[in-house]
């Protein structure tokens, strides 16, 4: 383990951190997190997406 930064966040050695696994992938601007849509989770194909 090492130090390291997040962002503007200096993280010492040893500090223990936590992830919200519940958060990860969960966008409070859509209406509908709580409908699973499989379309978010496609890689686009060629031809879609941003380039």
């Amino acid at each position: 383990m090492r130090a390291t930064k997040v962002m503007k966040d200096d993280i010492p050695t040893k500090t223990p951190v936590f992830i919200n696994t519940h958060a990860l992938g969960r966008n409070t601007h859509n209406t509908d997190i709580d409908e699973f849509r499989p379309e978010w989770h496609l890689l686009p194909t060629k031809g879609e997406g941003k380039q």
